[in-house]
């Protein structure tokens, strides 16, 4: 009888646990209704990011491209900004941000990226004018040629369109 008594504790105990786990993740899932009928999109996005990076342990966060882009902005606006908001929020770091910066493509001239962005914006504001104009100036920043191991591609010269390279 104290085998079966003690055999039913624990399994009295195993299910309160499990009880408490479905409670408390009804109630995250009603706040996260809540945040995300109160709040704007991006940030009720930031805080179910947080959230969920807040279960898991340091190694094991993983990042949205989203999330990356926000904190390099961040990042490249004040380092030392980044490093007081990395200790209330959970942020990639220094390294994992340089990190995936070195993966984009570079190039010269617009990337399709750059022209989306510009096009979409030109969209947004199109109700208010219908007039666009993008001025560009260049500048020469060295005369060496570099050769980029990632794209196998020398960088320094572009093609003028007549077969004149520079």
């Amino acid at each position: 009888m104290q085998k079966i008594i003690a055999k039913q504790r624990k399994q009295l105990v195993r299910l309160k646990r499990a009880l408490q786990k479905k409670e408390k993740n009804t109630c995250e899932k009603k706040a996260l209704s809540t945040l995300k009928e109160l709040l704007p999109n991006r940030i009720a996005n930031f805080v179910e990011m947080q959230l969920k990076l807040h279960k898991k342990k340091g190694k094991g966060r993983r990042y949205s491209p989203e999330m990356k882009a926000f904190a390099l902005s961040l990042y490249h606006i004040s380092g030392k900004a980044y490093r007081l908001i990395s200790k209330f929020f959970y942020l990639p770091s220094k390294s994992s941000l340089l990190r995936w910066l070195s993966k984009l493509p570079r190039s010269s001239g617009l990337t399709k990226a750059a022209l989306n962005v510009i096009e979409t914006k030109v969209k947004v504001m199109s109700d208010i004018s219908k007039l666009c104009t993008l001025c560009m100036d260049e500048i020469s920043l060295k005369r060496n040629l570099l050769y980029d191991i990632s794209t196998d591609e020398v960088i320094g010269f572009v093609d003028l369109g007549a077969g004149q390279k520079r």
